[in-house]
């Protein structure tokens, strides 16, 4: 489900900011009524602190959206998926999972994957894809750093109530671009939206910290290493891109970085 997450959004033609508002607005609303349905308190325990994850959440939004604007899916989805390698890093402090040697070698050949799939980009701030490229591997670090701290809340929040805080403050921050923001969207936009954000947001999230709730957050997010695959899949079948050599043996880096991870 991850996987087709460019699909959604190379179809949504909007700032990234009104991106960001439709992306939080359905699932919060969506799992909201559902809390609200079964009397749920909206606040409660530490909330403050879920607060600011949210917002922590919501500027990873931006810079996802932002990075496909600027970049191809593929591109997107090679740099982003370095966030398992994040999550078990960030994992070993935050959470006390014990990180081995060969786990941090794994880590080092994740990052030059990284370095390969940057290699045909010119160092330069002006250079959409350089952008588009750098605002993925800050996606990557914060979705990561989010997914850790999820981790260790799981027990005390519900997963709807997880999927309720990380989404709410973006709705917040984001309403008054969405009445500003132009163009604005039309049917086409808010029907790829809600797709990607009751598909992906609310459904693909909830099996996500369901699994996450049974697991180690490293292997948890390892795991999903199959995302990659299906994304490049539909980039180039449904986007019509084009997988340079470097990207594939980035890509492939990443992905072998992630499956050694799994089993160490």
């Amino acid at each position: 489900m991850a996987g087709a997450s460019g699909v959604f959004i190379k179809n949504i033609h909007v700032a990234a900011t009104s991106m960001s508002f439709m992306r939080a607005i359905f699932p919060t609303v969506i799992v909201g009524a559902i809390m609200m349905s079964r009397k749920q308190p909206i606040f409660r325990g530490n909330y403050p602190f879920m607060i600011g994850v949210s917002v922590l959440n919501t500027l990873r939004s931006y810079l996802f959206f932002t990075a496909f604007i600027y970049t191809s899916m593929a591109n997107v989805v090679l740099i982003s998926y370095t966030w398992p390698i994040f999550v078990a890093l960030i994992g070993s402090i935050y959470l006390k999972e014990k990180i081995t040697r060969r786990e941090l070698a794994v880590m080092m050949m994740a990052f030059s994957g990284i370095l390969f799939v940057y290699l045909d980009k010119p160092f330069s701030f002006a250079n959409r894809d350089f952008l588009g490229m750098t605002a993925a591997l800050f996606t990557a670090l914060i979705h990561a750093t989010s997914i850790v701290i999820f981790k260790k809340v799981s027990n005390f929040y519900s997963r709807t109530e997880i999927i309720f805080y990380q989404n709410m403050a973006g709705v917040v921050i984001f309403l008054p671009f969405i009445l500003i923001n132009r163009p604005v969207p039309d049917g086409s936009d808010v029907l790829f939206a809600s797709g990607h954000a009751i598909l992906l947001g609310t459904l693909g999230a909830y099996l996500f910290f369901f699994g996450l709730k049974h697991l180690k957050a490293g292997t948890a997010s390892a795991l999903s290493y199959v995302e990659i695959l299906s994304a490049l899949l539909l980039s180039v079948f449904l986007m019509k891109e084009t997988i340079t050599w470097n990207m594939g043996v980035g890509g492939a880096m990443i992905v072998l970085a992630t499956v050694l991870l799994r089993k160490a």
